[in-house]
């Protein structure tokens, strides 16, 4: 379910925990009959960023506390049907910078990124969840300033990059470019990537790669 940044900040001020509940009673019901062993509970964080935060007037300790509770809630519906399973893992979600711009440049750099996430990923690693979904990126420098702040908070993470019909990155980059720039540069923190293409034949040759690289990409997506 995708929902505005609006809605996003609404629902967490709006707790409706028998709701909440029974919709992820229904989901997790679905997912055992389906044979699953392990679950990523991902918490409702895509759209409680720096930018929808100030679009909907939050301070930076607001938005820091919303960010919190939306874990804390998650982890309550994990108690509440598998105790502390450790095969089901709370995941924070972050989403893309809205604005890549940066002074002088066509994206923003490394540094700044990670300045943009990091509220959200501190937020994340106090309220105990265990591991960073970074979705939707776009650039190798977004991904690596991502990398950066998860260690600082030593926060496990993943990051899905969304390519374009090229099966390139929207600031040109290769898949591979990207990957061996971010392992080389973290000494490989991130626990894999995914990727998400809009184009079937960019992603079928992607997944017929057979090298070193592309054994980091777990994950795909169209």
């Amino acid at each position: 379910m995708c929902l505005s940044c609006a809605d996003s900040f609404r629902l967490m001020e709006d707790l409706d925990f028998f709701k909440i509940m029974e919709h992820y009673r229904e989901v997790l019901e679905e997912a055992w009959s389906c044979g699953a062993t392990a679950i990523f509970f991902e918490c409702p964080t895509l759209n409680l960023n720096p930018y929808c935060g100030m679009t909907q007037g939050y301070s930076r300790d607001r938005l820091l506390e919303i960010n919190i509770r939306a874990v804390k809630v998650v982890k309550v519906v994990k108690k509440a049907f598998f105790d502390d399973d450790p095969q089901i893992l709370i995941v924070g979600q972050i989403g893309p910078m809205a604005n890549l711009c940066s002074a002088g440049s066509d994206f923003a750099t490394s540094m700044e990124c990670s300045m943009y996430h990091g509220l959200q990923i501190m937020s994340f690693k106090e309220a105990g969840a265990d591991l960073v979904f970074a979705k939707g990126i776009g650039t190798a420098q977004e991904a690596l300033g991502i990398a950066n702040a998860c260690m600082a908070e030593e926060m496990p993470l993943v990051i899905f990059f969304d390519m374009d019909s090229e099966g390139n990155l929207a600031d040109g980059a290769s898949l591979e470019t990207a990957i061996e720039m971010i392992d080389g540069k973290t000494d490989s923190y991130p626990m894999y990537y995914g990727a998400k293409c809009f184009d079937p034949d960019s992603l079928l040759k992607l997944i017929c790669l057979d090298e070193v690289w592309k054994h980091r990409v777990c994950e795909y997506e169209i």
